[in-house]
């Protein structure tokens, strides 16, 4: 079923999702092993380990500095402060 209109997801979608994406299981490893390892020193990202980091098994990556974009996070921290109505200064 899709998530936001309610209809049944077409065949086409299905079969592209199984090829790019995995299942809410295996998505949740990632979150699961970064909550739970006693490994795990803070700051540190947790990924699937499979081709960019896309699918698979938790690891240890670094992706996240791959994906920080500093402007985009100095926006997001603005418009939460003017939705919140509250100001944080780091």
């Amino acid at each position: 079923l899709s998530r936001g209109s309610g209809r049944e997801t077409g065949s086409l979608l299905r079969t592209l999702m199984r090829v790019v994406a995995q299942t809410e299981e295996k998505g949740a490893l990632p979150t699961l092993y970064a909550a739970t390892s006693r490994d795990l020193r803070g700051g540190e990202c947790i990924g699937p380990d499979g081709r960019d980091n896309t699918r698979g098994y938790p690891v240890l990556t670094d992706d996240v500095n791959r994906l920080f974009d500093p402007d985009l996070a100095a926006k997001l921290w603005e418009a939460s402060e003017s939705l919140t109505g509250m100001k944080y200064t780091v």
